[in-house]
């Protein structure tokens, strides 16, 4: 289900966590003023290119936590 609903999800998500995204990558790799202000606009194009390859190592990450609450809770 998730890989179904992940695609769906992540536009609304992307407004709220572009900008955490948009400071992890520049506190983490120095960019000169043009680059960084070509960011907001790369990024989600990035994102869209990155995600179909993604699901597959997200969903595990995501899951499996889950998994392991509901089976401790049992």
């Amino acid at each position: 289900m998730f890989p179904i609903l992940f695609p769906r999800l992540l536009p609304m998500m992307m407004p709220k966590v572009l900008p955490v995204m948009l400071k992890r990558v520049a506190d983490a790799i120095p960019m000169p003023d043009y680059m960084l202000a070509q960011m907001p606009e790369l990024m989600p194009k990035v994102m869209d290119n990155l995600m179909p390859h993604m699901i597959g190592d997200v969903v595990p990450l995501v899951t499996q936590p889950m998994i392991d609450y509901l089976k401790r809770g049992r």
